[in-house]
Order: C-alpha cells, then structure tokens, then sequence
C-alpha cells in the first residue's frame, strides 16, 4: 500500500499557521511537513523520524537554509503557510496523502492533512503568487501527475477561474521543464512528485529496504551538505540517494524510480519538473 487517495468532487478554499522553528541570519527558509495520524503506526514512525531526519540534515549541514520548520502532523494551516512564507527562497517537503477529484468535469488534486481536511491545488495557487517557494517536494500519490493549467467554472456572476495541478500551485507558474533532470530550465524552481501512487516510506521495495524512507532521508543529506558531504543541486542529490539506496545505480535515471513500476496496480514514476540545477537557498 501507499499514499493512495480517492476521487473527491468537492474543493474547499483555505488559509495559514506553522510551528517549530530554528532560527539564524539567513533569509531562506524550509518547510518539513508530513502527516502521522492517518496512515498505519508503523508507517507515522517511520513519518516522525523522517522529518526529525531532514530538518537535523537541513540544520547541521554545510549549505542550509537559515530558518527551518518541521511538522509532522501538519493541519491545512500549517500546509498553507508554507505556500506563502516569508523567506525567500523558501523549500518545502511534505508526506502524506494526495488525492484528486473533480471540479466542473475537470481532474484536480488535493493534499489531505493530518485532520482528512483537504488543500486544493486552486487554493495553493493563490497562496503562492509571491513565488518565494523555489523547491518543493511532495512524497504523495498523483500529485506529480501534470504540471497543471487553468479551466473557468460558469458561475451567474460570470466566471470563475481555477488553477489546477500541483507544479503550477506551488511554483505559481506552468512554464518549467517537463523533464528538470534531463533538461533542467535553470529558471530557480523545481518540482519534485509522483505521477501515480507513492510508496510508503516504510514499504520494502525494488530490491530496497525502507526504499523512501532512505531514499529522500539520503537526498536531502546531500543537498544540505550534512556532515562529511558536499552540498548539491537537486540532481546530484537525486543521483547521491540513488545509489546510497540501490547501490549499482549511480544516477536517478538508471534507477525504477525514475523509469517507473507498478504500485498497488498502478504505474507510478517519480517526476522531476522546472530545474534540477537549483542549488541557491
């Protein structure tokens, strides 16, 4: 099992709040976000010790943004707030849940927090119009599924605009490389998802264990730059925990996760939109 949502056909709109914060003299920010209370107790450990692993990374490495806050049972508020900080550039990580429904027969996505309250991607979008979020990385099902774009629901005072797709939401924008690890757009804003279902942090998969859990743990070691190693791009983390989990791949594209799998009968692949490059916070 993953982080497998259902069809919804109502999207509420929403606003903001966050918790936990350590604070230095830089202006760039991080938002390590996850939900705990609605998955199996094996899986909110692994969920807990996740986010405690980021943000550690994220604070003792070489190259780390200056304020870092970390949630892992994240209500709507919290998620919204990290849509419109005020540091900038800011990076945002979130696990847990992603859905999509429908809104005037058009598909559209949601996260669900850590309450089964719902963020459309509609109400991101007008969260994120300052474009302070460069990075973002959701380890959720479906929300990598498109880059996005906008359809008008008829309304009797005339029509309504609706922003739909997660990489446009939290970007602000749909003009990014379909591909940022391939062909990374150098534009600053980067995308991270998955275009089917996503796997447990804690599921034992293609020949890994605890294949996410180590794997995003061991990205986000080497884009901060913890401990021993260098800070990098987006890409060269990706290639870094690629072969930190699966050991004879040395790049991302080598491995299933990129080329794709099949995941509670679905095909699923981690997707990579905007600038794999990006290493300026």
């Amino acid at each position: 099992m993953g982080y497998i949502g259902k069809l919804l056909s109502i999207i509420p709109v929403i606003l903001i709040l966050l918790i936990g914060a350590t604070i230095s003299l830089s202006g760039s920010g991080l938002y390590v976000l996850g939900t705990d209370g609605n998955v199996p107790s094996e899986e909110s450990t692994y969920v807990d010790d996740l986010v405690n692993w980021i943000s550690n990374a994220a604070n003792y490495g070489s190259h780390h943004p200056g304020i870092i806050y970390s949630d892992p049972s994240a209500v709507k508020d919290s998620i919204m707030d990290a849509a419109s900080p005020p540091e900038d550039p800011a990076i945002v990580f979130f696990v847990g849940h992603g859905e999509f429904g429908a809104v005037a027969l058009h598909r559209v996505y949601l996260i669900i927090d850590n309450n089964n309250n719902i963020v459309s991607d509609n109400s991101t979008y007008s969260a994120t119009v300052a474009r302070r979020v460069h990075f973002v990385f959701l380890h959720s099902c479906f929300l990598g599924a498109e880059i996005g774009g906008f359809f008008t629901i008829p309304s009797i005072t005339g029509p309504i605009p609706y922003h739909y797709g997660m990489p446009q939401a939290w970007l602000h924008t749909t003009i990014i490389s379909p591909n940022g690890y391939e062909n990374p757009d150098h534009t600053g804003y980067v995308f991270i998802g998955w275009k089917g279902p996503a796997p447990f942090l804690s599921a034992d998969i293609l020949g890994a264990n605890d294949t996410m859990y180590r794997f995003i743990g061991n990205f986000f070691d080497k884009l901060f730059g913890y401990y021993t190693l260098p800070a990098s791009s987006v890409n060269q983390a990706l290639d870094y925990a690629s072969h930190a989990v699966f050991g004879e791949y040395t790049r991302f594209d080598e491995t299933p996760l990129y080329s794709g799998f099949s995941l509670d009968g679905m095909d699923t692949s981690m997707i990579v939109y905007g600038d794999g490059s990006y290493d300026n916070w």
